[in-house]
């Protein structure tokens, strides 16, 4: 495969996502420019007043096809769950009754293993550092295995694109000595002559091992920092420069999730009470309160519909360690639903690909499980327009968890 060398990661990142629109979507009357730094202003928006639904249950008949279940879902789910015998692959198509195990990788032969966008691709990292990458269906690997090792550069975190299926980019350093300046590769695996891109960290060096790539969007990239200071984190913008940075504490910033028009969702004040949350521009020079989110609520978790048209919110955890998922409509700033789940802990959550519906992962009776991983869990799908929310079982605890359209990018084996 021929291997061409871009500069940045512009090429792949130089349009935002289908349905975003970028920093004009922030609204310049509730938003303080930052002169010096990312001091937030006061947070002065309320939640309005919602009445909180009870938790979705599961239906009584468990044979019903997924979309029987929830009426007008079609997308296809899949998840890489975590077993005592392994790492397992599942897929669950809106036409099933159940999840099917579609591949199934063992402990012992790779890590830092994750799911494409699509669910059609998985990568793991091997001993040696190197990649492999392999369709879900079927044993094909991605060509880009067979790159030289000067290319892969003994890549030690990988992630893949939030939004855009089979765009892998892997952190690496492709130069032995010491002090050698990290690298940021990433390539579209989907294709069957994919140009490979690449862009020196310069502040992150290879010998800081501390340092690993966490996430990768329209948005920009997200890495985890360790020393003997902490644990921080620090987000560049799509070209590498660095926007902000967090650190767990008292005085600390956060990253929680990406809100509506590529902007990032932060936590200002971690370790306090008091704590307030912010959506931080994507070029991060303003900042705007979270809609639908009171003044003193911190937040657990954030992610914005594919349209941005809907933000769901986990925030801080009730006094009894259950969850709260809220709803909110992003132009309105009003809440569409909250669901309260007082006697689970919701861990994870994404949305279908036409925004419609919601899922996410609930643990059951969270009081049980805080000292380990849980081998049964709940799937809850929320309608936004029915305001109807069902519970599905599924099989183990789902680290990763994709929804997406069968028909929206085939796969090189048509399938």
């Amino acid at each position: 495969m021929m291997v061409v060398v871009a500069v940045g990661l512009g090429w792949l990142l130089r349009s935002p996502a289908p349905g975003t629109s970028g920093a004009t979507d922030l609204d310049p009357l509730a938003v303080t420019t930052m002169a010096d730094g990312p001091v937030a202003p006061p947070v002065t928006s309320g939640r309005p007043a919602s009445a909180a639904q009870p938790a979705p249950q599961r239906p009584p008949d468990s044979d019903q096809p997924l979309h029987d279940v929830m009426p007008g879902f079609a997308d296809t789910l899949t998840t890489l769950t975590w077993g005592i015998d392994g790492v397992h692959i599942v897929r669950w198509r809106a036409s099933q009754s159940s999840p099917e195990t579609v591949l199934s990788l063992d402990h012992e032969d790779g890590w830092n293993r994750s799911v494409d966008s699509s669910g059609r691709w998985v990568v793991e990292i091997q001993g040696d550092s190197g990649l492999r990458v392999r369709a879900v269906d079927g044993d094909r690997t991605w060509s880009g295995a067979l790159l030289p090792p000067e290319a892969m550069g003994g890549a030690w975190s990988a992630v893949w694109h939030d939004t855009r299926p089979g765009l892998l980019a892997w952190m690496a350093c492709p130069a032995p000595a010491a002090g050698a300046p990290s690298t940021l590769y990433s390539i579209d695996v989907s294709a069957d002559a994919a140009d490979l891109a690449e862009s020196p960290l310069g502040d992150f060096t290879c010998p800081e091992r501390g340092v690993s790539l966490a996430r990768w969007g329209d948005w920009g990239i997200l890495l985890h920092t360790t020393d003997r200071s902490g644990t921080a984190q620090v987000l560049l913008d799509r070209h590498g420069r660095e926007l902000a940075q967090g650190r767990f504490g008292p005085e600390g910033e956060w990253f929680v999730g990406v809100g509506p028009g590529a902007a990032t969702v932060w936590t200002q004040g971690v370790g306090r009470i008091g704590s307030s949350s912010f959506l931080l521009s994507p070029e991060g020079h303003q900042r705007r309160p979270v809609p639908g989110l009171a003044d003193d609520e911190r937040l657990e978790s954030a992610v914005a519909s594919p349209d941005g048209s809907y933000l769901a919110l986990i925030p801080d955890l009730v006094a009894n360690f259950g969850s709260v998922v809220r709803i909110v409509a992003v132009d309105s700033d009003s809440v569409l639903a909250e669901i309260a789940e007082p006697e689970a802990w919701v861990s994870r959550m994404v949305w279908s690909s036409d925004s419609r519906f919601l899922i996410y992962e609930r643990w059951p009776d969270v009081k049980l499980n805080w000292a380990g991983v849980p081998q049964d869990v709940e799937l809850v799908l929320y309608d936004t327009e029915t305001e109807t929310g069902v519970a599905v079982s599924f099989p183990g605890y789902a680290p990763a968890l994709r929804s997406a359209a069968r028909t929206s990018r085939r796969g090189r084996d048509g399938k």
